[in-house]
């Protein structure tokens, strides 16, 4: 276990971890497999000019980004559980749309799916870590309006969009790389690298975990809505990300990022998108973006936000150009109010989730 879990002060905020990069770790290689996942859907709408639909082929192919680090076979274990959880939340949220429910209801069903997806993710050891990916997929396709002969249609492509990333992901496991992964986890390696095994589940810190999620992203998504702010899944969102933390240091470094990094991506949006590509143009720039993601997220959040933030501003325009500055203003204002209730929540349990530090 990592030394930095029960460090005696265990809130120190180091202000230097918000510029300090990470080793590469092979992130060309994820970021390839992303970017083909997503790419192939996008295309395919284009084609047939139907690219307001791509939000749903999008967030299924979001799989693509879970098991980075795992061999293949576990890679394609993971995305498999994940892809089949997200395209169920994609279904429930264009009913949602098509239903014309209350936007009181919605934000109540993303917290509650934030609450119990991070009970999943923690329980199944998912990598990423937590409900993130959850809350995006529920709130964007509850958002998109549809029809219920819609909801097939969001239903068939988030499908079409997970077999297919399941299948990118594995005939990436095919080569010597992947051979050499499937014998470690068969436990037939020899080295630095035996058979991967779950790690021990903390039931306590858990549900403390999924209890911060349901009522951050509820609590953050309630300002939003109360204020009239036309996305309040993405303060919902930001309420979410930090908690996926080791530590209440690590979590609030994780906060800080978000911000920092969501504001100046937000300029970025502006000089991407502020001239409204549409079409090819578009779909190359998202996909772009996707990539350089990818290829920093695990090294620097706050730099992987400088490409993410206009990633989710860019979807935006999927639907037809838009207004750019009322969705810049709208993402930076409920990034700030998600991540200033994750940080008092993140605040107040930590005793609860560091009784070994506290009891010193």
């Amino acid at each position: 276990m990592h030394a930095d879990r029960y460090r005696p002060d265990g809130i120190l905020f180091d202000p230097r971890e918000l510029v300090r990069f990470g080793p590469h770790l092979g992130a060309h290689k994820v970021a390839l497999r992303v970017v083909v996942s997503i790419l192939a859907p996008l295309l395919v709408l284009f084609a047939l000019d139907h690219l307001e639909l791509a939000g749903y082929a999008l967030l299924a192919a979001l799989a693509s980004v879970y098991g980075r680090m795992a061999p293949p076979l576990q890679r394609m274990v993971v995305q498999t559980e994940f892809g089949l959880c997200q395209v169920a939340l994609i279904i429930a949220g264009a009913a949602l749309s098509a239903a014309e429910a209350s936007p009181w209801l919605v934000v109540l069903c993303i917290a509650i799916a934030a609450g119990l997806g991070t009970v999943v993710a923690d329980a199944r050891s998912w990598r990423p870590a937590g409900s993130v990916f959850f809350v995006f997929g529920l709130g964007v396709s509850a958002s998109l309006p549809t029809t219920w002969p819609g909801v097939g249609v969001a239903a068939m492509l988030a499908g079409s969009a997970l077999a297919f990333t399941l299948l990118v992901t594995a005939i990436s496991g095919l080569g010597k790389q992947g051979l050499r992964a499937r014998r470690r986890l068969a436990g037939k390696a020899t080295g630095s690298y035996p058979a991967m095994r779950p790690a021990p589940r903390d039931w306590r810190l858990i549900v403390t975990h999924a209890a911060m999620c349901f009522l951050g992203a509820g609590i953050a998504g309630g300002i939003a809505l109360s204020l009239g702010w036309q996305h309040p899944y993405w303060a919902m969102v930001s309420a979410v990300v930090p908690v996926v933390g080791a530590t209440t240091s690590g979590q609030l470094i994780r906060g800080s990022h978000r911000v920092l990094g969501t504001l100046i991506g937000l300029l970025v949006a502006i000089l991407l998108f502020g001239w409204q590509p549409q079409g090819l143009m578009l779909i190359l720039i998202l996909v772009a973006l996707q990539a350089g993601t990818e290829l920093v997220v695990l090294r620097n959040y706050s730099s992987a936000l400088l490409f993410l933030t206009p990633l989710t501003v860019g979807m935006g325009l999927l639907n037809g150009p838009r207004p750019v500055l009322p969705l810049v203003v709208d993402r930076g204002l409920e990034t700030i109010v998600g991540v200033a209730v994750a940080a008092v929540l993140i605040l107040a349990t930590h005793r609860v989730r560091h009784p070994k530090v506290t009891a010193h």
